[in-house]
Order: C-alpha cells, then structure tokens, then sequence
C-alpha cells in the first residue's frame, strides 16, 4: 500500500486539492440500478427480435427455458458491459473464466447477471 502523500511544508494545501472521501467512487453503482439496466437491454432485445415476452429479474434469460439465444446472448454482454463502462468510467469483461466455471452461470436470470456485474465492480474497484 502506498504512503499517503505529504503535505507541503507550509501546511497550505494546493486550491486543487480535494479530500478523497469526497471523490466520486467510479466502481460503485447500486445494485438495483444495475438491475434495471440489465432488464432494460434484455427487454429492448426482446422487442428488437419480435418477441412478444418481457423479462423480469427471476426469467430464464439462457440456457434451458432461457428467452435469449446464443446471438441476443452474446449482443446483452456487450451491451451491458459498455453501458457499465460508460456509466462507471472502469470497463469489465462478463465472458470470463470466472463467468463461465461458475456453478451458477451468471447469464440464468437478470438478477444473477446483475450480482456478476456488481462483483466484477467490487472487483475492479481494488
């Protein structure tokens, strides 16, 4: 861990200076708002290829049962993964190893998806 910076000898600080615990944390985004961001892209998906269903968080999104074929699969972790970097400013990357060892696979439900983005956030965060 690197030491903290010193202060100037003077003890002024510089006008530029800002406090870190007032500094916006570029990781941290809410859970329910990730959620809603990931029911959207499902959701536009779904309109977008004619589909008649709508998601919620617990619908069977890949996989058996899943409303998403391989293609919609592959367009939604592409989707998400530059809506969270535009909004974060910090990229991650939802075709990992991780994700796809896991013995729940994050890409089930929309709700299993948003708990790997927020994961994959804290992880990044540090």
């Amino acid at each position: 861990m690197a030491a903290p910076p010193m202060l100037p000898e003077s003890g002024l600080l510089p006008e530029n200076f800002v406090p870190l615990r007032r500094l916006p944390n570029f990781a941290r985004m809410e859970l329910e708002a990730i959620r809603a961001l990931v029911l959207d892209v499902v959701n536009r998906l779904l309109v977008e290829e004619g589909r008649g269903e709508q998601a919620d968080l617990h619908t069977p999104l890949y996989g058996r049962d899943g409303l998403l074929n391989s293609l919609m699969l592959m367009r939604l972790v592409v989707e998400v993964e530059e809506a969270i970097a535009e909004r974060t400013g910090r990229p991650i990357t939802l075709t990992s190893a991780q994700a796809f060892s896991a013995r729940r696979s994050p890409f089930a439900t929309a709700a299993a998806l948003a708990d790997f983005v927020k994961a994959q956030l804290s992880t990044s965060a540090g």
